[in-house]
């Protein structure tokens, strides 16, 4: 499961969905820290993961009680919390911005994290790409 940008005001929804108690908390707490040979940094510099953090106040966190043992944070980074959550992987990504995500560094930055993550990023066969608008246009 992919999270982007989850905030506070669902926290009961997260909850709910991974099944333990969901925080947001100060940045520092780095616990499994960031595994450069992790196929989720595959491509991507070190250097460029402090984009994510910028601005940040709060990050994603899952506080599993002992009894459970199919909850463990695989990556925790700024920006970045990836949990092993039973027989799947929980990834919370926080998006920096939107003029930060539409600097060329950073949209290539977070096009590797999706495409890592096995986002597919082209528009499906048949689907005109000048068709796609925003919504505020």
């Amino acid at each position: 499961m992919l999270l982007l940008n989850p905030q506070p005001l669902s926290l009961e929804y997260l909850r709910d969905v991974v099944g333990v108690p969901v925080h947001f908390e100060p940045p520092g707490d780095q616990g499994a820290g960031t595994d450069p040979a992790s196929a989720l940094f595959e491509g991507i510099a070190s250097d460029d993961l402090p984009l994510l953090a910028h601005g940040r106040q709060v990050e994603f966190r899952l506080r599993a009680p002992g009894e459970r043992h199919d909850i463990a944070p695989l990556v925790l980074a700024p920006g970045i919390a990836v949990y092993r959550v039973g027989g799947g992987t929980l990834v919370a990504l926080s998006l920096p911005d939107i003029d930060d995500c539409a600097s060329p560094r950073t949209s290539s930055l977070l096009a590797r994290f999706l495409t890592n993550l096995g986002v597919t990023l082209d528009h499906a066969p048949g689907i005109d790409p000048d068709a796609v608008s925003f919504l505020d246009e």
